[in-house]
């Protein structure tokens, strides 16, 4: 279903009960003049990834001062909210035709008991956080979510649940033996002329749209076997109704189960007209922990006091991480002001603290600051450039500044030193940002100019911070040495130094790529980098070696590319490229364009120890995938995620990752093990997700967050046992193409110690096999088996064994992959 419907399918009747009645009705829909009824597009069937979440999960929150007092727990789900009260449901609808209106719309239960109680159920992993505004009595922290809540005792004998189940809202009603079932009343307010129609439905009218239930069924179970009983809706008047239930047996309980169902997912409650929630970044740290930052719109589970009578379409910044195993939550926190506030991008130090960059809107002057950091009071007259750090469980802002100039400043990208300190990058609009005696340049231009500032680890002052003025930068990275790499686009006159790659501008929009020494005083190399038309790059990655691997987006069919690279022609109108510069800056280890006839936007980039790099980004029906990936059938524009092979000449993994609608994939991480996380925004109701998910639907707006976490196996190719790492990490053991009976077939090592000697193992049902290998000086090692066996079916294993040079220790005398079972297909 795409996002945006508001129409919302059947569901069967359910016994759960032994000795009880479980009432299911059909769904609760909102229906227009023109339809009455729709099913949902039949969901593509993934298959299972690791874990696949998207930031507010389907669950119920504590109130803790975020929402207005009578609200005892909250839920955002489908495109509304909705609270509970100690004596109601409060159901807060986004208006049909004008998506910035809301409307209010709740179900009292009339002559509740006194003793009622309501509590949460079957509590969930990880806190919530909220840092909006810059008081810090009204920031919201360990806000704990739940499965269930439980009005208990709600009449006598009689007792509610409220839960979500595969995207549905559902309430339970419990009706003890003997208890009298007529005492239950809801009343509606915020709407009118309620009717039971022909086919025994309920239907209420309310400003945001017709709300029916369908017609109720149940069984009564009776020596454990099931017998129908006739459930009916009865209406009270044009605003009351309850249920009554013909033929059923006093002395057995009842349990009666409609459902308010909405298609959910992750994210805010945007509007028709709104962007929707993004994640724009993420980051792996050394436990494997992943944290994602993005921009959160409008109501959701985390929002200012009384936000819910007066819903905010306003933008904040989000902070989520999760166990990259489980996908289990850790915490998240919403981070924001009464202007809109976008979250870039984040860096996570070895504790586990997030540091986060973004802006703050014009006029924020409540962003949450600390005090004694650099800059904690804002102009307000532009956007503002925000940097904040989070404890490790988010429950502590330990430092948020603002970097100002008189015209507005983004901030993009950040790295962190060893020490802590933030190095970041970004755009200011006027030559007063703050730079540093010393540094590179401290003059700027009359326009936008980018930066680079070096904060310290308490966000105090400033170690250096330099323009590059013509640039608007796009990211940036530190590497072992402190040197940092920046990348984007450069105008005429941009500092370039001698004997780079490119010296001169070829087109229209010029991208570069710079690396500058440690102390931000001079640029070590600096080269353009692009063709004869408009070339944007958007992200980069740093080795251990001193290359740099630059990824973005070209028009130039003229852009440097290498002879032998995996795609040497342009493709379409629009290609993705992955540029590799060697250490000196003037040469090329290999260029790429990667793409075909439908554009191909280049986002994200990661790489691991040896070199594999990893590409995330958005293209269409003939981009190029591999296969048995994971998905190698898109529909419309989705997501990408690529892995080539170190020097570039072909592709080890190729997918598509989407549903029915547009996906674009921002960032990527790669886990020391191999384990890939990827983020972006989706406008489908179908993305790919899991049972474990945080929220497996989604929840309303033009768009969402969605973050996934995979390893990138092949179809017919799975792993088995544990890798013995060597001094650049876990080994990592992986098929170059997908097992086919009769094909050609190879396995790949990366990561493994460089220049050693080793073997590779292969065992089948003939017995053993030993090849000898050798790793590159960069740990990898490609090793071709031949032809796999011509029945389908067969199995054979194989793993990698090396010798652990003096250069390279690791952990004793011998590192070793983990086993690779190939089922050819």
């Amino acid at each position: 279903m795409r996002a945006g419907q508001r129409l919302f399918g059947a569901c069967s009747l359910v016994i759960v009960a032994s000795l009880g009645i479980w009432v299911r009705t059909h769904a609760l829909s909102r229906v227009t003049e023109t339809t009455r009824e729709q099913a949902a597009p039949e969901a593509r069937v993934p298959t299972p990834l690791q874990a696949t979440t998207s930031f507010q999960g389907v669950h119920w929150y504590e109130n803790r001062g975020q929402w207005e007092r009578a609200i005892r727990y909250g839920m955002s789900i489908g495109g509304a909210w909705v609270g509970v009260t100690d004596g109601g449901i409060v159901l807060q609808l986004p208006d049909p035709e004008d998506g910035a209106t809301s409307h209010r719309v709740t179900l009292h239960f009339e002559g509740a008991s006194p003793s009622l109680a309501v509590e949460g159920r079957i509590r969930e992993p990880g806190v919530h956080h909220a840092y909006l505004g810059n008081d810090p009595e009204r920031w919201i922290r360990n806000v704990h979510s739940f499965h269930r809540v439980a009005l208990t005792s709600l009449y006598p004998g009689i007792d509610l649940v409220l839960k979500e189940d595969g995207g549905h809202l559902k309430y339970d009603v419990h009706v003890a033996p003997h208890a009298d079932l007529e005492q239950l009343v809801l009343r509606m307010e915020g709407g009118s002329d309620l009717a039971i129609e022909e086919d025994g439905g309920l239907v209420m009218d309310t400003p945001a749209g017709m709300l029916r239930h369908a017609s109720a069924r149940s069984w009564e179970v009776a020596d454990e076997e099931p017998v129908p009983v006739e459930v009916r809706y009865r209406r009270i008047d044009d605003s009351r109704f309850g249920f009554e239930a013909r033929d059923h047996d006093p002395s057995r309980p009842l349990v009666i189960d409609p459902e308010l169902l909405w298609s959910t997912y992750w994210g805010g409650v945007g509007t028709a007209n709104s962007i929707g929630d993004k994640a724009n970044d993420v980051a792996v740290d050394a436990l494997g922990n992943v944290t994602v930052v993005g921009t959160v719109e409008g109501i959701g589970s985390l929002m200012t006091p009384g936000a819910f009578q007066s819903p905010s379409v306003l933008d904040d910044i989000f902070v989520a991480k999760f166990r990259q195993s489980t996908g289990r939550l850790i915490y998240s926190a919403r981070i924001g002001s009464s202007s809109m506030d976008d979250g870039k991008a984040v860096a996570v130090d070895d504790q586990g603290r997030a540091t986060v960059v973004g802006w703050s809107g014009q006029g924020a002057d409540d962003f949450p600051t600390t005090p004694g950091a650099f800059d904690p009071v804002t102009t307000g007259f532009r956007d503002a450039g925000v940097v904040f750090r989070l404890s490790p469980l988010g429950d502590e802002l330990e430092y948020s500044t603002f970097l100002e100039s008189t015209n507005g400043v983004n901030v993009v990208s950040v790295d962190l030193a060893d020490s802590g300190a933030a190095i970041v990058t970004g755009a200011a609009f006027s030559n007063d940002y703050p730079t540093t005696p010393g540094a590179f340049n401290t003059i700027g231009s009359s326009g936008e100019a980018g930066f680079v500032t070096r904060l310290d680890p308490t966000g105090s002052f400033l170690e250096w911070s330099t323009f590059l003025p013509i640039a608007r930068t796009a990211d940036l990275q530190v590497d072992a040495q402190e040197d940092v790499y920046v990348t984007g686009i450069a105008g005429l006159g941009y500092s370039v130094t001698a004997g780079a790659f490119q010296t001169q501008v070829n087109g229209s929009t010029e991208g570069f790529v710079t690396k500058m020494a440690a102390d931000g005083a001079s640029l070590i190399w600096s080269t353009y980098l692009g063709g004869e038309d408009v070339d944007f790059p958007l992200g980069l990655v740093a080795l251990s070696t001193g290359d740099v691997i630059v990824v973005g987006t070209t028009e130039s069919k003229g852009f440097p590319v290498t002879r032998g690279a995996f795609q040497e022609t342009h493709g379409g109108s629009m290609d993705a490229f992955i540029t590799r510069f060697d250490s000196t800056g003037f040469n090329l280890v290999y260029s790429t364009f990667l793409g075909g006839t439908a554009d191909a936007l280049g986002v994200g980039v990661d790489a691991d120890a040896s070199g594999v790099v990893t590409l995330a980004g958005r293209s269409g029906f003939d981009f190029p995938t591999t296969p048995g990936a994971f998905d190698t059938d898109p529909v419309l524009s989705d997501a990408f995620l690529t892995r080539l092979l170190p020097d570039g000449s072909g592709l080890l993994y190729s997918t598509f990752l989407g549903g029915n609608s547009q996906e674009t994939a921002n960032s990527v991480a790669t886990s020391p093990a191999g384990v890939l996380t990827v983020v972006g925004r989706t406008a489908s109701g179908d993305y790919p997700t899991t049972q474990n998910a945080v929220s497996p639907h989604f929840i309303g707006g033009q768009e969402d967050a969605f973050i996934t976490t995979f390893i990138p196996l092949l179809q017919g190719v799975s792993l088995v046992g544990r890798s013995r790492p060597s001094c650049l990490g876990p080994l990592q053991l992986n098929a170059t193409t997908m097992p086919v009976a009769g094909q050609p077939f190879g396995v790949y090592c990366s990561q493994a110690p460089p220049n050693a000697k080793g073997v590779l193992v292969v065992r089948d049902d003939a017995g053993r096999t030993v090849y000898p290998v050798v790793s590159d000086p960069a740990g990898f090692v490609e090793t071709p088996l031949g032809s796999l066996p011509s029945t389908p079916g067969a199995v054979l294993w194989c793993r990698f064994l090396f010798r652990n040079p003096p250069t390279c220790p690791g952990a004793g005398p011998f590192s070793s992959s983990n086993s690779l079972r190939i089922e050819t297909q």
